[in-house]
């Protein structure tokens, strides 16, 4: 990289996506974006930016947050006091003191009504009814704004496939939890009759890892043990032959 390119900017992005990363300019302290070859692309307009993901980047203006495509374009002016990243096209917006979610238009599919949203994962998400501490008032909600759970009665792991793994709070003492989890539908029915310590974070093709007394095995959606912890934490054979 030449002393003239480096001397344009002071912050680097370290992810690429679509033959892109953000750059600071080292004058105007504003935001772009270069390409792979180190060719300007996206000008320095921007306070805050986000790395590319799916093709869009979440950027800040004036305090105002909106999305570009690779072009530089607005596909969502900025027009909210915040935005977060898009997951399956769905992304937690703020206007105004209310939270709500847009899709990739912009347009509202979750009102904003809501006081606080968070984590959303798999067309699920927090909502902190009160902005309180701890886990009263805060519940796991869908994108109707049904609510699926409340986190005083559940400790919950987010894998996919319209399934949670669930603990049970034995007490109101945070840590007073049971000890094994098991998989349950979005109406918090249980699948299967297996229970586990922990989960891996999304299910492949059907099937995600799990860990119970210190080893790993494999459960498919159905709640059917493909493999049973027999294997060490180590062993990668389990993803190799069940999860691509």
């Amino acid at each position: 990289m030449s002393d003239e390119v480096r001397n344009i900017f002071d912050r680097v992005g370290t992810e690429i996506e679509e033959n892109l990363f953000w750059v600071r300019s080292s004058n105007s302290k504003k935001y772009g974006y270069f390409n792979n070859t180190l060719r300007h692309v996206i000008e320095f307009s921007y306070d805050r930016v986000s790395s590319f993901k799916d093709g869009l980047a979440i950027v800040s203006v004036n305090g105002k947050w909106g999305a570009i495509n690779s072009h530089g374009e607005y596909v969502i002016y900025p027009i909210f006091e915040y935005l977060g990243e898009f997951s399956d096209d769905v992304a937690i917006a703020k206007v105004g003191n209310k939270y709500g979610c847009i899709n990739t238009n912009g347009s509202w599919i979750l009102e904003p009504r809501f006081h606080y949203l968070s984590d959303l994962k798999n067309g699920l998400l927090r909502f902190d009814k009160d902005g309180g501490s701890g886990y009263y008032n805060k519940f796991l909600i869908d994108l109707t704004g049904k609510k699926i759970l409340s986190f005083t009665d559940w400790i919950y792991s987010n894998p996919g496939c319209n399934l949670l793994a669930l603990y049970r709070r034995i007490s109101n003492r945070f840590d007073d939890v049971e000890k094994n989890a098991y998989l349950y539908n979005l109406n918090l029915k249980k699948i299967g009759n297996y229970s586990f310590d922990s989960i891996g974070n999304h299910f492949v093709k059907g099937f995600i890892p799990f860990l119970k007394d210190e080893r790993l095995g494999v459960i498919s959606t159905n709640g059917e043990v493909i493999l049973y912890p027999t294997f060490e934490i180590g062993d990668l054979i389990i993803y190799r032959l069940h999860l691509g």
